[in-house]
């Protein structure tokens, strides 16, 4: 009987082997999705037995917007994962872009590393065959590269990402996770900008697709469409839903043209500016600037001076 029990405590020991290196070779060829931490979910419990972000190192990344980001523009960019010591020799990463508010996947991640990957369902960019080295303290993942949704943009684009440092032995009781987050903002899209006349006054109208990063529009006038003052200050709404702006100029000035635009500031100091909008204030059927009334031989006559 004890012989019988000897074997079978050596095929359990042998069957969890088996199964932990499976899970190690598994994991090094492409990490399991969802554990970039978008979701609150880490690799801690499949990959080491160690704390979240407990040895001493970081993962960062180089490239991605952190302000506010360019529909439809590309943005090459590298990971590095860094450890406390230098006795690491494997090293993944895992990266996911959502929206902060409802989690849905922003923009596409792309590569021509040969150690990286796109998940088709997940939409993460992870490792694809962790790279191995020598014993070091870091490794930087290059050619990576996010780019900006072009239509129906997200207000917002969080980045999440996770690197893992391990020590290449095949068991998973000695590696470390580490995380990390950063968030970009979609500036103001200004999608109308008009000015009808009515009577003697120039009514501007503007709507924004969204202005969640926006402090401040100013409302400019200029007579020779070079030297502009401005009339007006109205905050942001701050808002990341469609939103409609207006004011009205009472006294456009005495020129028979007049010159508007907006001048947009951003919260993080950006300054961008709309297109230039003419408006012919002698043009309108509404508009009359001076009414003379003349008598002359018993006779009323007006004229009226547009």
């Amino acid at each position: 009987m004890k012989r019988k029990f000897t074997i079978y405590s050596t095929l359990i020991i042998l069957i969890f082997g088996a199964t932990s290196a499976v899970k190690e070779n598994y994991f090094s060829s492409q990490p399991p999705s969802g554990r970039t931490g978008a979701t609150g979910s880490y690799c801690t419990s499949c990959l080491t037995t160690n704390a979240l972000n407990s040895g001493g190192g970081s993962v960062t990344t180089t490239g991605l917007p952190t302000g506010t980001y360019v529909a439809g523009q590309a943005y090459p960019f590298t990971l590095t994962i860094n450890h406390g010591t230098a006795d690491r020799q494997k090293w993944g990463f895992a990266i996911k872009a959502v929206n902060p508010t409802g989690g849905a996947v922003v923009g596409a991640f792309s590569t021509t590393n040969a150690n990286a990957i796109v998940n088709g369902s997940s939409k993460e960019l992870t490792h694809n065959n962790a790279v191995t080295t020598g014993s070091s303290n870091t490794f930087t993942y290059t050619n990576l590269v996010w780019t900006a949704p072009t239509t129906s943009p997200a207000a917002s684009v969080k980045f999440y990402f996770v690197g893992a440092a391990a020590d290449g032995t095949g068991g998973n009781d000695n590696d470390f996770i580490y995380s990390s987050n950063v968030t970009a903002t979609l500036p103001i899209i200004l999608t109308s900008f008009t000015s009808p006349v009515d009577g003697n006054k120039v009514i501007l109208n503007w709507q924004v697709e969204s202005d969640l990063t926006t402090k401040l529009f100013e409302v400019e006038r200029s007579s020779d469409a070079t030297k502009f003052e401005t009339i007006t200050s109205i905050f942001g709404s701050n808002s990341s839903i469609a939103r409609k702006y207006n004011f009205i100029d009472a006294k456009p000035s005495n020129a028979s043209v007049v010159y508007y635009r907006l001048k947009m500031f951003d919260k993080d100091g950006t300054i961008t500016y709309s297109k230039m909008l003419s408006v012919n204030t002698k043009n309108s059927s509404n508009y009359v600037s001076n009414v003379y009334i003349l008598s002359f031989f018993n006779r009323i006559r007006i004229y009226i001076a547009y």
